[in-house]
């Protein structure tokens, strides 16, 4: 017996884009969404309440973009790495 994977649509490939693989990818997402929340300093409450996830195809394959969208996500995240850790956190589990 010989296996010979399929790398296209219809399999391997199909399974990379599938509305199946978009869900898990969003479920890490917003396991990581909240663990950057339950970590994201508090002044006005904006950069807490700015977290948003994003599933799309990107290549060959569903992905999930976490993402902050406040003005001064970016001071933050040198400050305080919230994002940073959060990555670190996901890629650990």
């Amino acid at each position: 017996m010989r296996y010979e994977p399929d790398h296209g649509l219809k399999g391997i490939g199909g399974l990379l884009v599938s509305d199946d693989m978009g869900d898990a990818m969003r479920t890490v997402a917003q396991a990581g969404m909240a663990l950057a929340i339950s970590n994201s300093p508090v002044e006005s409450g904006e950069y807490k309440a700015s977290f948003d996830i994003d599933v799309e195809v990107q290549g060959d394959r569903k992905t999930a973009i976490l993402a902050n969208t406040s003005d001064h996500a970016f001071a933050v995240e040198l400050r305080d790495h919230v994002l940073g850790r959060t990555v670190d956190w996901i890629e650990r589990a």
